[in-house]
Formats: structure tokens, C-alpha cells, sequence
């Protein structure tokens, strides 16, 4: 009885420390279940994604020990001056020189994520929509190039890959050679373009000017379409303000945004999501990085991957990553938005929604006196109306009546030309 007592405590010991019950490789390890709530319309899916500080998703073990025969069938790929080489649709991949690889970056300040799941790539690149021609592609921190490869067998013309960190590049540069002007290979951290914070010294630093122009890439009106699509998994510890930081690139129309409607593709944990898609009312998720990002982009889930969990000690609600689509409205900036006042937009509305359950026409008058009561019959608002039930189309319009009105003319004018710049604030690196 007590030896059965033992051999069963030293189990749970085991599971309780992340060891393997089996005293396999880290593949093989248990992992907690995810309690999540399913968005309609958007698959789920459990594969894996690896972090330079750990796994982030889920991988079931049947993923990496299939050995079920592979086809045989390798599709062409167009490459320059007019030759083709075959590229396997799913090439195998040595999983065991993949941990390899992301062993040497543990050593990196900060955590970076990585995709080595081929069948959750191949899904990935079919949610980009590969076939169009006229965008160029940047996949941010490709890592082993896994989803780089399943990208060029679904159609992509050209695919840039940003990649910071050194042990890495090696690899990805003899797939370049490979693949010859379908993908060209830079040492550069997205995240980091154009950061004042962020020497210069640093290899991977690089400003947009100098990525675009090496790539030849122009400035495109806004209305003419997407000149680029980003994809990349954003780090948890600091999506927040990562995501704060770029809506407020776009509404300025500063670094890469200079350039046309970049459209992002990201992979952001569910919760973050849910915020970004929470509605007026609701008074605990609702911000003003919800309001701005409804208000500047066409956001569409695109998928879900159950996540696994940073500790088997711990789990939480909505534990998943979502793949979200952030398109910019092509007619974000014909109504009377525009770089010039852009900083005026967001500064409004991070005061109003500060105090969610503050009245709407209290913060107007504290900005032009007895003009609140104006503004909001004109929009056929209740007085009584609090920030955190305003939508963010309610929020453009009142902008722009303010804009175009004399009585707030000293709040445009404290924005415009005050030494207080949301641009000093984008420099920050998170």
C-alpha cells in the first residue's frame, strides 16, 4: 500500500513540475487543458507555436510523429530568369535542429514567438490571401521559415523576411538562394523601425525610409489598395502597448503607414482581442484603443489556436491566440481626418474615456464652455450621456463638428502646436 502510495505522489510531483511521464523530449510533455469560450465562425485549432522563453501553443503529439507516407508530388515554383525548382508542400522539417536553433536565442532579452507547425502555417498563408499580386509581403521574425516556406507554395509573388536575430539568418538565407527573387532576407526588427529609443548602432535597426527604399517599394495614395501585408506574432508581455503604439502610427500616417494602407496580420492573444472588439457599454474592456482601432481599421478574426499554458500550475480563461485581420479603411482620411489633426483625435478620446462612467457633456464644456449642450443635440445625443456609451462612429463625428467649430478652436490649437507629441510617444520602444 505505501509503496502504491508513493509511485502515485511521485506522478503527480512530476505532472506538478512540467516533467515528462514518460521520459521523452520536451514534445511529448503534458499539457494543461485551455478553458476557453468558442467565437463563432472562426475554427479552432491546437498546434503549437514556440517561444524563445517558452512553448505558447499547444501541440498534439500526432503533429510532430506522424509517419504516415508523404505524396510524392512536388508542385513547380516559378523562380527568376525564368528556371523552377521543386518545393515540397510540407518539407520535412528535423524537429529535433528546429529546438536547436531556438535554444540559442533563450539567451535574448526578449521573447520572441516562432510558428513550426507546417499544417498550422499552410492555413495561415491561406487566410493571406497569397495570390495578390500587387502586395509584397513582410513576415516579421520568420524564426525557422516555416510559415516562409508554406507562403511561396501558396502563390505569395514576394516575401520580405525581417528577422532579428542572428541565428536564424543563416538558414533563411540558403532558402533565399533557394527561392531566388520570390524571397529576399533582411536583418531587421519590425517593431523597431523608426524607434528614437533604439540606437542606431544596432544592427537590427533599420528606419522605413531605408527598408522601402531598398525594396523599392513607393508611396501609394491611400485609396489605390495594400502595397503590404505584416504578419507576425506579437509578444504577450507587451502587445498592449505595441498595439496602442501602432493605431496611433496609422492615424498620424507615420513610418510605415507613409507608404499607403499596410495591412496587418497578427497573431494577439484572445483577451487582448476581445478588448480591441468591445462594444459601447461595456464599461470594463471598452478604451480608447478599441474606439481608435473600430474607428481607423476593418478588423476581421481570421482564426483561433488553442494556447498552451505558460505553466501547468496555471490556466486561464479565453486562453487562445487569434490571428486578426487590421485592414485601414480606405476612406479613413476624406471626411476631414487627417495627419495634421490626428493627434487631436486620439488625445480626445483617451480624456473621454479615462472615466467611462463620466458624463459626455461634462468633458465637452470643460473644453469650450456651454458648447457641450450644442454638440450633442446636433447629434442627436441624450445629455445625460455617459464616454463609455459613446460608439466610435459617434466619437469621428463629434470630432469633426468640434473641428469644424469656433468654440474649440484653443483645444486644436493646443494639440497642434504643443511641444507634447504623440510622436515622442511612438518612439518609445515598448
Amino acid at each position: 500500500m505505501s509503496s502504491h502510495w508513493c509511485r502515485s505522489a511521485s506522478l503527480v510531483i512530476r505532472f506538478a513540475c512540467g516533467h515528462s511521464l514518460t521520459g521523452r523530449s520536451c514534445l511529448n510533455r503534458v499539457s494543461c487543458p485551455a478553458v476557453c469560450g468558442r467565437v463563432v465562425g472562426a475554427p479552432v485549432f491546437n498546434r503549437r507555436l514556440y517561444s524563445s522563453g517558452r512553448p505558447t501553443l499547444g501541440l498534439e503529439q500526432s503533429a510532430c510523429t506522424d509517419k504516415s507516407p508523404r505524396s510524392t508530388v512536388l508542385p513547380l515554383r516559378n523562380l527568376s530568369a525564368g528556371h523552377t525548382h521543386p518545393l515540397c508542400q510540407h518539407e520535412d522539417l528535423d524537429v529535433r535542429d528546429i529546438e536547436e536553433k531556438i535554444r540559442r536565442t533563450l539567451g535574448s532579452r526578449q521573447q520572441k514567438h516562432y510558428l513550426v507547425d507546417p499544417q498550422l502555417a499552410t492555413v495561415v498563408a491561406q487566410h493571406l490571401r497569397t495570390g495578390d499580386t500587387d502586395s509584397v509581403i513582410f513576415e516579421c521574425n520568420p524564426g525557422p521559415g516555416v510559415l516562409t516556406r508554406e507562403l511561396i507554395n501558396a502563390g505569395a509573388q514576394r516575401v520580405v523576411a525581417l528577422e532579428g536575430e542572428r541565428s536564424f539568418l543563416h538558414d533563411l538565407r540558403e532558402l533565399e538562394v533557394q527561392l531566388g527573387a520570390q524571397l529576399e532576407v533582411l536583418h531587421c526588427d519590425y517593431f523597431k523601425l523608426d524607434s528614437v529609443s533604439y540606437s542606431r548602432h544596432n544592427s537590427p535597426y533599420m528606419t522605413s525610409e531605408e527598408l522601402f527604399s531598398r525594396l523599392g517599394i513607393s508611396e501609394r495614395a491611400w485609396t489605390e489598395g495594400v502595397p503590404v501585408k505584416v504578419v507576425s506574432i506579437l509578444p504577450q508581455h507587451k502587445e498592449r502597448n505595441m498595439l496602442l503604439k501602432m493605431v496611433y502610427v496609422l492615424l498620424e500616417r507615420m513610418s510605415v503607414f507613409r507608404y499607403g494602407r499596410i495591412e496587418l496580420n497578427f497573431f494577439i492573444s484572445e483577451q487582448e482581442y476581445l478588448k480591441m472588439m468591445s462594444c459601447p457599454g461595456d464599461m470594463i474592456n471598452y478604451r480608447s484603443s478599441s474606439v481608435l482601432w473600430q474607428m481607423a481599421c476593418d478588423i476581421r478574426l481570421l482564426m483561433k489556436v488553442q494556447s498552451q499554458c505558460g505553466s501547468v500550475h496555471y490556466c486561464v480563461p479565453n486562453d487562445h491566440m487569434c490571428l486578426v485581420r487590421l485592414c485601414p479603411r480606405p476612406h479613413l482620411f476624406s471626411e476631414g481626418l487627417n495627419s495634421s489633426n490626428a493627434r487631436a483625435l486620439v488625445m480626445l478620446i483617451r480624456q473621454c474615456l479615462v472615466k467611462r462612467r463620466s458624463k459626455l457633456i461634462d468633458k465637452l464644456n470643460q473644453w469650450s464652455h456651454k458648447s457641450g449642450r450644442l454638440l450633442l443635440s446636433e447629434m442627436a445625443l441624450p445629455r445625460d450621456v455617459l464616454t463609455g456609451h459613446v460608439s466610435p462612429d459617434q466619437y469621428l463625428r463629434l470630432f469633426l463638428l468640434m473641428h469644424h467649430s469656433q468654440d474649440f478652436a484653443e483645444f486644436f490649437s493646443f494639440w497642434t502646436l504643443s511641444d507634447t507629441s504623440v510622436r515622442h510617444t511612438l518612439g518609445q520602444s515598448a
